[in-house]
């Protein structure tokens, strides 16, 4: 699921920064998890003391309380398998510092493009990009965020000519709306309204398969893109050294609560596909990811 961020992060050749999606559609999953988290918490008598830590960007911050401290509990996003790829140094070490937990959902992004350009599908976008008869160019949230990695990643499996037009977080949704750029990944939550209103059109989506959302658009892998998957993921981890019995608690407590119709809708709401990941599965996950990077 994030190999491609990293494939993507040795194409460009250089440092970033900024590689966590800090839109609203994340502060909204976020939440949501928190209250899985609380509630799988609630379940357990012996969980009942242990205190929540939940942000985007608590690796730092739960590193540093100890690796023997089984008091803590985060929410992380893709950083955790992409910094260590493209920092020196860091305070914190992907498998060393952490017990992953559960993989609980991934959020896909969609590609639209701005109602001027003159396609209607992503091969049709391809074709145009590559042609040279336009200069095309796409926005991103900034230079290192997933969005600028799944678009360069997109550019090398398809050769398409594509101008990196980096902005300032949500103004890049408001570029492509405008007409300043072409094309653009963005968060399903954030540019479906825009979708509907027809200020923008949506061509194809990220995720493996198709999005629940907005079921009648193909995904880039299908439309002619074989094994394109760009998401952003959101996972539960606690200090090196925690109990495997709290960890399995409370991985089994959230891997049922995600089969909940109540917690699907709810993660479905905030653009996100549930899936409550065993922490064996999360462990792989983050230790294939992370090795697939640079060196």
């Amino acid at each position: 699921m994030l190999k491609w961020a990293l494939l993507a992060a040795t194409a460009l050749g250089c440092s970033i920064a900024l590689p966590v999606d800090a839109s609203a559609q994340t502060a909204q999953t976020t939440s949501t998890l928190e209250e899985v988290i609380v509630t799988a918490r609630r379940s357990e008598e012996r969980l009942q003391d242990v205190p929540i830590a939940i942000t985007a960007f608590s690796a730092e911050s739960l590193a540093s309380t100890g690796t023997r401290d089984p008091r803590a509990l985060a929410n992380q996003a893709p950083s955790l398998t992409i910094n260590p790829n493209i920092y020196k140094h860091l305070p914190y070490r992907p498998l060393e510092d952490f017990d992953p937990i559960s993989l609980a959902a991934a959020s896909p992004f969609l590609m639209v493009v701005h109602p001027s350009l003159r396609v209607a599908t992503l091969a049709e976008l391809v074709a145009l990009a590559k042609s040279g008869s336009a200069s095309l160019n796409y926005s991103s949230p900034g230079n290192g965020s997933l969005h600028q990695l799944a678009m360069e990643w997109f550019k090398c499996s398809t050769g398409a000519m594509l101008i990196h037009v980096p902005y300032k977080g949500s103004q890049s949704i408001n570029a492509v709306i405008a007409g300043e750029v072409s094309v653009t990944f963005a968060s399903v939550v954030g540019m479906l309204p825009h979708v509907k209103s027809g200020r923008v059109k949506a061509i194809a989506i990220t995720s493996r398969e198709r999005f629940r959302l907005v079921p009648e658009l193909p995904t880039v892998a299908e439309s002619g893109v074989p094994g394109f998957e760009a998401t952003n993921w959101f996972g539960i981890l606690a200090p090196h050294g925690t109990s495997r019995a709290i960890v399995t608690t409370i991985g089994s407590n959230v891997a049922g609560q995600m089969k909940s119709a109540d917690v699907k809708d709810r993660f479905l709401n905030d653009g996100a596909e549930p899936i409550g990941g065993t922490a064996d599965e999360f462990t792989a996950l983050i230790r294939q990811s992370w090795r697939a990077g640079p060196r």
